[in-house]
């Protein structure tokens, strides 16, 4: 917690270095590879944060995020017999 003066608040704040992680999901290989141009998704989002120092707080800034995933589809085909894993 850090105390701005200026603002008479005590507001929650993060120091030095932060990982921020965010589960993502995606769906049926169906549904996928219509989308998929050339191969490849795009997954698209934004961060918004305030950076402060204890003398003043920043405006606001928000960073565009982008991240991109080659699609493969699933492999249907079985591998060659002396490729298969024998149960013993």
């Amino acid at each position: 917690m850090l105390r701005l003066k200026v603002i008479k608040e005590t507001v929650p704040v993060y120091r030095d270095h932060v990982r921020i992680q965010r589960e993502v999901t995606f769906g049926p290989e169906n549904q996928l590879k219509p989308l998929a141009v050339n191969g490849e998704l795009a997954l698209k989002g934004s961060f918004r944060y305030q950076a402060c120092d204890d003398r003043e707080c920043y405006l606001p800034v928000t960073v565009p995020l982008e991240w991109h995933f080659r699609f493969e589809g699933l492999e249907r085909e079985r591998p060659p017999e002396d490729l298969q894993r024998k149960l013993q």
